[in-house]
């Protein structure tokens, strides 16, 4: 990715690429996180679409692996709050998923998007689920989220 700096210079920003979205084996299906209330999902009651948010998959060879995989869980900050690392990005590790096994995959919430309408998009999503947080995992999840979007004391 280029951009023109101020001075009509060009600068280069090489971007981090991760290794690919999450997909299951030989499927079209990509692999999202609903980041909807789960009443949003069991009643809709005229709500415009569903939140999610796409999975991309970790390489192994990554040397943030570790770091980021250990993001989703807060850190208690100086100041009282709650500290995250890799703010954007929450950390699933997933079995089953694909041949190879154990696969890494973060949920991007930096790109999350609505799915809609609502009705058909719960419809959809019902039948193509494939894994459910732990009761421990979707409260760090809803924590994250609710930091990543509100950014207190930021």
């Amino acid at each position: 990715m280029n951009s023109t700096m101020p001075d009509g210079t060009a600068k280069f920003l090489q971007i981090p690429t991760w290794d690919r979205v999450a997909q299951p084996s030989d499927s079209t299906e990509r692999l999202v996180v609903v980041c909807s209330y789960d009443c949003d999902i069991e009643n809709p009651r005229g709500r415009s679409g569903i939140l999610i948010a796409p999975t991309i998959a970790i390489t192994n060879r990554d040397p943030r692996l570790a770091d980021i995989m250990a993001s989703g869980t807060p850190k208690d900050d100086l100041g009282g709050g709650l500290a995250f690392t890799h703010l954007n990005l929450f950390p699933f590790p997933l079995t089953a998923l694909n041949d190879s096994g154990e696969l890494n995959v973060v949920a991007d919430l930096s790109a999350m998007t609505s799915l809609g309408p609502a009705p058909l998009a719960i419809k959809q999503l019902a039948g193509s689920k494939k894994f459910e947080l732990t009761e421990n995992a979707r409260k760090d999840f809803r924590t994250k989220l609710a930091v990543f979007l509100g950014r207190p004391d930021m």
